[in-house]
């Protein structure tokens, strides 16, 4: 259902399942956790469906909530900040100019982040705009797909932090010789904006903090594809 409750659109998703126990509700958003599936019976699923829901949300900025009752069923919901109507226009312009030079379609980029949720979120967001992706976790990763596969990034967009002390300026400097010279890099962060940019002085990066709103996104990746095309 979907309703709207002020500035927002309320979304819920029923069912009319065996319910989730309230000690659970932090499990089932996990990769590859399956509630009623203790065989792992691949036919019942993976246990992905959540995990890439929450990955999704977490990158709108919306978190998903849910309760339930055991033996009645459960509801998953999240609130979306309604739209401005005025927009429509440019809305509609804007998809009128999806065929111009700078457009996504066939832009290569280089993913690292180390939440496998968020990382196929991300993944087919970019997808989604036409866009090649290769993902990956970490720096040392990323340096062997690229060894591996003939994939040349247009664009590297990397978490700040990483698994193991590894931030994303350590995982650029181990490619840092498998890319080309001035390949612009994103940096997403949670962390302190002031303190990332800090360590990011001198370097030919960008910088978006989480939540990260999609639309932002992509404006900063069109216009870096349409900067690389005027440039030559």
């Amino acid at each position: 259902s979907c309703r709207r409750k002020g500035d927002f659109a309320h979304i819920e998703v029923w069912d009319t399942g065996v319910g989730i126990p309230e000690d659970k509700f932090n499990f089932i958003f996990d990769e590859f956790y399956r509630l009623s599936n203790p065989d792992g019976d691949i036919s019942q699923g993976l246990g992905l469906g959540l995990s890439i829901v929450r990955g999704y949300a977490r990158l709108l900025g919306h978190p998903v909530r849910v309760r339930s009752r055991m033996n009645e069923g459960s509801v998953f919901s999240l609130e979306i900040p309604l739209g401005d109507p005025t927009l429509t226009h440019e809305i509609r312009q804007d998809r009128v100019n999806a065929g111009a030079s700078w457009d996504l379609h066939g832009m290569k980029a280089l993913l690292i982040e180390d939440d496998q949720a968020a990382l196929e979120a991300m993944q087919r967001l970019l997808e989604l705009w036409g866009m090649q992706v290769m993902g990956v976790a970490s720096g040392a990763e990323a340096r062997d797909m690229l060894s591996q596969h003939r994939f040349i990034p247009d664009i590297v967009i990397t978490d700040y932090r990483l698994p193991g002390g590894e931030t994303g300026v350590d995982a650029i400097d181990r490619i840092a010789s498998m890319i080309p010279l001035r390949t612009p890099v994103i940096f997403v962060t949670g962390d302190s904006v002031t303190e990332v940019r800090a360590a990011l002085r001198g370097r030919f990066t960008h910088l978006l903090q989480k939540p990260l709103p999609p639309a932002k996104l992509r404006a900063l990746l069109r216009n870096l594809r349409r900067d690389h095309v005027a440039g030559g």
